[in-house]
């Protein structure tokens, strides 16, 4: 196409095509990522979808998740007033069921299920306490 010849015009014309085309992607790979906010990554996971063609039994999954979502952010907040840790309230239920199954005849199932999980609990609870697990304490 260029041939042997050195023509000033065709080099200039393959210099401005590289500078067109090479302009937007270096923009591209200088813009940084989009990070959604924590209101648009809320409305992502659990929000109603603003879609007429979505059908009745995913419009109620997703208020069905929206709720849970409400709900354990309600019990979150309850719980911080009052300053219960999850830590605190798996040591006090297991504490409470070991109490409560003290004096049980431990050979029947719902007694030992009962006893096993109280224990469980305790110690998880202790557990979180003493090695300061994040999502405990």
């Amino acid at each position: 196409m260029f041939g042997a010849q050195n023509n000033p015009t065709r080099v200039l014309l393959l210099l401005v095509l590289t500078a067109l085309v090479g302009a937007p992607l270096r923009s591209m790979a200088q813009r940084p990522p989009h990070v959604p906010t924590e209101e648009e990554l809320r409305q992502e996971q659990t929000g109603v979808k603003a879609d007429p063609e979505r059908g009745y039994q995913a419009r109620s999954v997703e208020t069905v998740q929206s709720w849970t979502h409400d709900a354990m952010t309600w019990v979150k907040e309850l719980l911080q007033a009052i300053h219960l840790t999850p830590a605190r309230l798996a040591l006090g239920l297991g504490l409470l069921g070991s109490f409560y199954t003290l004096g049980k005849n431990k050979r029947l199932v719902r007694w030992a299920v009962m006893a096993g999980l109280s224990y469980l609990l305790a110690i998880v609870g202790i557990c979180a306490m003493v090695f300061h697990w994040p999502y405990w304490n």
